[in-house]
């Protein structure tokens, strides 16, 4: 059975001739919610058109971002370090990423994001695409 032409072939004929097996309908479920999967992803980062700007100050306290990001694809973010202060941001307690005074940097978030400083206060602006 030719796999790029499943989806035409059950609108043109009767499902018995194109289901032999279960096999056949389980690989015509798994093809549908991967393709299906994929095209709700692109759609998510290309229709996402909101548009957030805030600042926050941070310091010692570590402050966590985007807890509601778990049930969603992500999101474009671009963080600026807007004081003097380096400060860290991290998606897990394993390793992070430090954004140096006056540096930015734009990424792609798709969990939490815990931001902190080792001594004093900085000023973050973060803008959400």
């Amino acid at each position: 059975m030719n796999q790029s032409n499943i989806y035409d072939d059950l609108f043109d004929k009767s499902t018995e001739s194109v289901v032999g097996k279960r096999t056949d309908l389980k690989n015509i479920y798994f093809n549908f919610f991967k393709d299906f999967h994929t095209y709700l992803v692109e759609f998510m980062k290309v229709t996402n058109h909101e548009l957030v700007v805030a600042e926050m100050m941070i310091s010692t306290e570590p402050i966590h971002l985007f807890d509601d990001i778990l049930n969603s694809s992500g999101r474009y973010v671009t963080f600026k370090n807007q004081g003097q202060i380096e400060c860290y941001l991290s998606t897990s307690k394993l390793g992070g990423f430090r954004l140096d005074s006056g540096e930015k940097e734009k990424m792609w978030v798709n969990a939490p994001v815990t931001v902190v400083t080792i001594s004093g206060m900085t000023s973050l602006g973060i803008i959400q695409s």
